[in-house]
């Protein structure tokens, strides 16, 4: 295995252990999730890719991106208060087990189609260090910007950002707070329509209650980048990362916007 594949590993005073190898043994009760320091290792991951940026496993990365999301929505579940069902209630009981059994079969098969946004980054260009996101095209009118490509080190770069200056939230109940990246990604499509400039990164970001819904919200770009739904730009290096609505997103906002215009 050579340098470029080396997944990254978990360094804290309780933990040495890869992603996978963690979620795992946290479905199994091997681990007790209420003693892992997520804050702590999203910090080490996200410095871990910045840093490795030209080098990383892009297949790698992104699977790790999903499988901490992972973590993150167990930890949630497990931090709510406990249903208190009364011993002869035995069917109320089996009940709830069975709802919070298909819930997290849902999350898992949110999980699945992820894994098909890294494949997706991957093939995207030919070599590992050319994997970018469509830009948009330049049109040549006069005044126009040169449009910057944006790689998935941008968006990860930017993900930090957001994490950083997120403040420990209170946690919000997770029956009051309910959200899925299928939501997620129909919001986003909703909040494009309405805006003929695009939307930034951090406008995106900022709608977020918690570090859990940015991760929701950054898988739910990435899933409509790979269905080409959206795309991504800068208009210089540094710059703000703008999303536009590409492709059947774009046509039918331009067929809603020429329905309105005729009945005026």
């Amino acid at each position: 295995m050579n340098n470029n594949q080396i997944d990254f590993k978990i360094k804290t005073n309780d933990l040495d252990s890869f992603v996978d190898e963690l979620l795992r043994n946290i479905k199994e009760g091997i681990v007790d999730i209420e003693q892992i320091p997520l804050t702590e290792i999203i910090d080490q991951y996200l410095k871990y890719v910045i840093q490795n940026k030209s080098t990383i496993d892009l297949s790698i990365a992104g699977k790790t991106i999903t499988e901490i999301a992972i973590i993150l929505k167990i930890k949630s579940e497990n931090l709510l208060p406990k249903l208190e069902v009364k011993s002869s209630e035995e069917e109320d009981d089996e009940y709830n087990d069975f709802m919070i059994s298909k819930e997290k079969e849902a999350y898992l098969q949110e999980y699945e189609k992820f894994q098909k946004v890294v494949e997706y980054l991957k093939k995207k260009e030919g070599t590992q260090n050319n994997i970018y996101f469509s830009a948009l095209e330049n049109n040549d009118e006069e005044g126009s910007v040169e449009i910057q490509k944006v790689d998935l080190a941008d968006l990860l770069t930017s993900l930090e950002k957001v994490l950083q200056n997120k403040k420990e939230e209170d946690y919000i109940p997770f029956k009051k707070r309910t959200f899925t990246a299928a939501s997620k990604m129909k919001e986003i499509i909703t909040l494009l329509k309405g805006s003929k400039e695009g939307l930034s990164f951090d406008y995106f970001m900022e709608k977020a209650q918690s570090k859990l819904e940015i991760i929701v919200i950054f898988l739910a770009l990435l899933e409509l980048i790979r269905l080409r739904k959206l795309r991504c730009y800068q208009n210089k290096n540094f710059d703000r990362i703008i999303f536009n609505l590409k492709g059947d997103a774009l046509k039918l906002k331009k067929n809603q916007e020429t329905i309105q215009d005729g009945a005026i």
